[in-house]
């Protein structure tokens, strides 16, 4: 008597040798010959898939003569195969080949869990590591197992359309205004031209030294909070504390340089008792200060809260300052790294934000340019959009132009977008508010380097 496994790797191969309405189906559940253990099985599917590769219909005598053309035939035995035709025993053979990937699933799990086990007898390597490397494992075999992005065509365009008329509704409901489609950084001026940060999308925030590229990352993490996004901070740069230092100065609008040394009045040492109580208790937010991480180990962190808790956004403070992975030359590393971000904000449908360092440049102005990038052939065409920060009061410039307009340096920043994969480029004012280390929409005003935010303002 054939044992279940068996049984069910029978009818299901009779239900596609028949020609049945689930035959297409069940060739897309089943697409290798993992899925059966049998040896006669095995044979048989592999004819099966070389015939609907052809995209012929997989029946009894294509797959017949593809078995004799394969030479498997007289091992399989032409009686075998007949006897499938008559044997068919159940209509519920979608049921029967999910218990097939479902057999399959357990049997590389326990495969990849011996992996590990033999691993961690080795001291080759060190436990976070080969944690990461698991992690990293274990993701792949997810992807494979659940066939991701193997939606046929009609379901691309249904979600796209689905996507189109989502954007069409939000277009309607801002009186034809532009809208924010993706995550508001809180500068009106980038979300209209970007409509935000996008899901599944690299951005490279670039700028020279002291430019406040990381200033500028925390203005854009702060809103996203602020709207209960949950994000993850990677800050190579900079302890923790400093980040939360920063992100309680724009919060509670008290100046970082007086937060910072202790010189607050008792009623705003209070303020931000409390404020900073709510921050630990109401943001979702994780700062990793942990020096020199790899890609693996950040996107084992960036997968793992997007499994437990959720996740909207991760930014990484900066590239230049992970570990990177060996490689002949160095732009090869550094393209390795945008490279796996860029793959990790498609699988995790969420936007990366990567900070970068640009080289100096001999322009008399310092205005910096996408060409400016550090390794730039990897970084621009990895990244779906390049957001450049120039802060031309720094090189001790009175006046600056920007799309021809003229403007006085103090508190001024411009904000370039210098590539946007499905939109507008070029630059924009905005102003850096020195006392709390923070950027915001452009304010003409003569105190604006010193600008506070008025109890019950947002910063942007």
């Amino acid at each position: 008597m054939m044992d279940f496994y068996t049984s069910t790797e029978r009818n299901v191969l009779m239900a596609i040798l028949r020609g049945t309405k689930e035959c297409w189906n069940l060739v897309e559940m089943l697409p290798s010959t993992e899925y059966f253990v049998n040896t006669k099985h095995r044979m048989i599917h592999q004819a099966i898939l070389d015939v609907a590769q052809t995209g012929k219909l997989p029946n009894w005598d294509a797959t017949r003569d593809q078995c004799r053309r394969n030479g498997t035939l007289n091992e399989i035995g032409e009686t075998y195969m007949s006897a499938l035709l008559f044997d068919f025993t159940t209509d519920q053979v979608q049921d029967q080949a999910m218990i097939l990937q479902e057999r399959t699933a357990k049997r590389e799990l326990r495969n990849y869990a011996e992996g590990i086990i033999a691993r961690c007898g080795k001291d080759s390597a060190s436990g976070f590591d080969e944690i990461a490397a698991a992690d990293e494992e274990l993701q792949k075999l997810f992807s494979t197992m659940m066939q991701k992005g193997s939606s046929g065509l009609k379901d691309q365009v249904a979600e796209v359309a689905g996507f189109v008329q989502q954007r069409f509704e939000a277009y309607q409901r801002g009186d034809g205004q532009t809208v924010t489609t993706g995550l508001p950084t809180g500068l009106h001026t980038l979300d209209r031209m970007t409509g935000g940060l996008q899901r599944s999308r690299l951005i490279i925030i670039g700028g020279a030294t002291s430019m406040g590229k990381t200033s500028f990352a925390i203005s854009m993490l702060y809103h996203a909070l602020r709207l209960g996004k949950r994000g993850i901070f990677i800050s190579l740069e900079m302890p923790a504390r400093e980040v939360l230092l920063r992100l309680a100065s724009i919060h509670t609008g008290i100046d970082l340089q007086r937060l910072s040394s202790g010189a607050v009045s008792p009623s705003e040492k209070e303020s931000v008792d409390r404020e900073l109580q709510r921050i630990g208790d109401e943001w979702p937010l994780t700062i990793d200060d942990r020096p020199r991480l790899s890609l693996m180990e950040v996107r084992a962190q960036a997968r793992s809260m997007k499994r437990r808790k959720g996740l909207d956004v991760l930014m990484i403070d900066y590239i230049g300052l992970m570990q990177l992975p060996k490689a002949e030359r160095h732009d090869l590393a550094i393209g390795a790294i945008t490279s796996g971000l860029k793959g990790l904000a498609k699988e995790l449908d969420i936007p990366v934000v990567a900070l970068c360092q640009l080289s100096r440049n001999t322009r008399h102005d310092k205005r910096p340019l996408l060409q400016d990038l550090r390794d730039s052939g990897s970084q621009e065409q990895d990244a779906d959009d390049v957001i450049l920060v120039y802060r031309p009061e720094y090189y001790e410039i009175l006046t600056a132009e920007i799309n021809g307009k003229a403007y006085p340096t103090e508190g001024l920043a411009e904000v370039i977008v210098a590539k946007q994969r499905n939109g507008p480029t070029g630059g924009f004012p905005a102003t850096f508010v020195k006392a709390q280390s923070m950027f915001c929409n452009h304010i003409v005003r003569d105190d604006a380097p010193k600008y506070l935010p008025a109890k019950g303002e947002q910063p942007f």
